[in-house]
């Protein structure tokens, strides 16, 4: 069971990942574009890299309330920094990420890029572990895992 006065401050450090079935189709996709649009090709191909791999994500709860169980949180990550803002009830976290203002975001993305995640949070031992799915908003091809422990 989670102390939830534990969390004040805590800082949080993980991954989050494409769903591996949605990365092989996007692969599978660009490869048919390959004689018919070598310059496409390319470009897509590179896309493909960057978002089909796994990324580091750091979050640190700035304010939450224990009784209600929101929280305020920022976040950092390969693509810039979020804000957040989500619950934590019992033993599920569920939380909203925004990037405003981010240039290295890929180019279907658009500057205000929100991402709803869902998961779990326990405490097995004395790390706090979370994780779950993640959802791009306004989008039905990004969508996969992510894992978040405290650090210590």
């Amino acid at each position: 069971m989670i102390n939830r006065n534990d969390l004040i401050g805590l800082c949080f450090e993980g991954y989050f990942q494409r769903d591996p079935i949605l990365a092989k189709l996007s692969k599978d996709h660009t490869e048919k574009i390959k004689k018919k649009d070598p310059k496409l090709y390319l470009e897509r191909q590179k896309i493909d890299e960057d978002l089909n791999k796994k990324y580091r994500f750091e979050m640190q709860l700035l304010e939450y309330n224990p009784t209600s169980g929101i929280f305020i949180a920022k976040g950092k990550d390969f693509f810039g920094d979020s804000g957040l803002v989500g619950t934590i009830n019992e033993e599920t976290i569920k939380f909203l990420k925004v990037y405003a203002g981010v240039n290295n975001l890929p180019r279907e993305f658009n500057r205000f890029n929100t991402v709803d995640y869902q998961g779990t949070i326990s405490k097995p031992d004395s790390v706090i572990t979370c994780g779950g799915s993640y959802q791009i908003e306004n989008s039905i091809n990004h969508k996969g895992f992510w894992r978040l422990d405290s650090k210590p």
